[in-house]
């Protein structure tokens, strides 16, 4: 029986550990979270933290797994990578990894390789910030340089002094290194494009991209939702994989399923945000299988047991127009339920609320503060388009 040692139990990654476990492999599960969701899906389970490479070595040695896998965390990809190297199984390189989490190194490596990027610059201390936005007449956003997904991350636009070092100093809270990057805020016309990869043999082998929406209301940085497929045409998707190949074949990407967040910008030239290496969150896995047939959770497990990726299992079955959506409440307080318009609720196949009635909720300004998730389903590109840009009129939460 083959060995998965997997890092995180959380909701979202549920769907790999229900696959792994009906396919018979022996689940060995990494959390910090000793009551984590995906514990009773364990056969052996360790309560630790999934950073902590030198623990999670020592466990994967002493279980002889075959594999590990940190599905949809990014705060267990550095780890995954260090074990797999130190025990000859299948993951990419270190350096490489390191060069995607973080950004400061990632910034200098678009530059170094003359891929389009936005002006950046690194900062550890306020007063230098300061001094760099005073000379600067731009927007910019500053970013943790070491922190996933949207946390700490803040459009500088023209706030007084207080209120810029008060974001400073949150945006450096959240970043171990305790450094924050800021690079020159481009805007586009055109939607920003998610969604995750197959790579074999250092291109990409299996894409199915999304448009991606925004909390507008809120906090017009955080990522609320997806659909697919995107509204680019074929020409532009042509421009962006040969570009992404050029970039895996120079950073010696091998293999694996990778999150990426792209704009295209003025004169349409390709600003790759961010690649995570690691499947996307929030069920994007789930979504493109829906969507497209194709099932890149079972492609995870094939490609980290070493296994051989099949044609036949990258072809597109279907083409639905599907979206995922994250649910959060627009203030503080009592969470009571969620009322979703006629409109809307025709077009969901499944809802996943998991925050209770009666739960103090806060503020959906933060991936965190997610209540839940929808997944739905429209007949057409235009209906789909409409609906998930008019999300704020369709769902309401109700909060004491």
């Amino acid at each position: 029986m083959k060995k998965i040692l997997f890092l995180g139990g959380a909701r979202n990654q549920l769907s790999i550990l229900k696959l792994a476990k009906s396919k018979g492999y022996f689940i060995i599960l990494c959390d910090g979270y000793s009551d984590c969701l995906g514990k009773k899906y364990s056969n052996k389970f360790f309560n630790c933290s999934i950073s902590n490479k030198e623990e999670i070595l020592k466990i994967a040695k002493k279980e002889n797994v075959n594999a590990i896998i940190s599905y949809a965390s990014e705060a267990g990809a550095l780890t995954q990578s260090f074990v797999a190297n130190k025990l000859k199984l299948p993951s990419n390189s270190l350096k490489s990894v390191k060069t995607l989490l973080y950004k400061n190194k990632f910034r200098d490596f678009l530059k170094k390789n003359k891929f389009f990027f936005p002006k950046f610059k690194v900062f550890s201390n306020f007063n230098n910030f300061n001094k760099y936005l005073k000379n600067n007449k731009n927007h910019v956003i500053i970013k943790p340089v070491d922190s996933a997904g949207s946390r700490g991350v803040f459009k500088i636009d023209f706030q007084n002094l207080s209120e810029i070092k008060k974001l400073f100093l949150i945006t450096k809270k959240f970043s171990k290194k305790k450094k924050v990057i800021c690079e020159e805020f481009i805007n586009t016309n055109f939607p920003q494009i998610a969604g995750d990869a197959i790579i074999f043999d250092n291109k990409i082998v299996f894409s199915h991209w999304a448009d991606q929406y925004y909390n507008k209301l809120l906090n017009p940085l955080l990522p609320i939702g997806e659909s697919w497929p995107t509204s680019h045409g074929n020409k532009n998707i042509l421009y962006i994989e040969t570009e992404l190949n050029r970039l895996l074949k120079k950073l010696k990407i091998s293999f694996g399923i990778f999150n990426f967040d792209l704009r295209l910008v003025k004169n349409n030239k390709l600003m790759i945000i961010e690649i995570g290496p690691r499947n996307g969150g929030d069920f994007i896995p789930d979504v493109v299988k829906d969507a497209s047939g194709v099932n890149m959770i079972e492609q995870t497990l094939n490609l980290h047991l070493g296994k051989k990726i099949l044609k036949k299992d990258l072809i597109k079955s279907k083409n639905h127009f599907c979206a995922t959506l994250r649910v959060g409440s627009h203030k503080n307080g009592i969470f009571k339920r969620v009322i979703f318009s006629k409109e809307l609720n025709n077009h969901i196949y499944k809802k996943i609320i998991h925050v209770k009635k009666n739960t103090l909720v806060k503020k959906f300004i933060s991936g965190r503060n997610s209540l839940g998730n929808i997944f739905l389903r429209f007949k057409t590109s235009l209906q789909m388009r409409k609906n998930m840009e008019s999300i704020n009129k369709n769902i309401k939460v109700i909060i004491k």
